[in-house]
């Protein structure tokens, strides 16, 4: 057996591993952003602006924080949600577009697909 198949065979179990845990963190994403179109309709209701710094501060922080206590690398998680944070407020100024402050939250940059 070549070098590269044993070393296939010993790493597929886990990249298949990585792939389940990609495919759930995916649809944890797609849930958070589904409880966030119910909250901009609350916001929308309420006529309350479509971002807080305080709590876009609070989200941030406290899983920079989580990220900390559990062993995770805080830089990352401070990208990570950095990231997060900044789709969301894009998504909510695309859905809100009557906030004066949208377009100052609206990352210069987004991914293509």
């Amino acid at each position: 057996m070549a070098i590269k198949e044993v070393a296939h065979n010993e790493l597929k179990p886990l990249r298949d591993q990585i792939d389940a845990l990609d495919d759930q963190i995916l649809a944890l994403f797609k849930k958070r952003f589904e409880i966030v179109d119910e909250v901009m309709k609350i916001k929308a209701a309420k006529q309350i602006p479509a971002s807080l710094q305080d709590r876009v501060d609070q989200v941030h922080d406290r899983n920079v924080e989580t990220a900390k206590e559990i062993g995770l690398d805080a830089v990352f998680a401070s990208g990570l949600y950095s990231y997060v944070i900044d789709y969301t407020c894009a998504h909510e100024a695309d859905i809100m577009p009557h906030d004066d402050n949208a377009a100052e939250r609206t990352p210069t940059h987004r991914l293509k697909a």
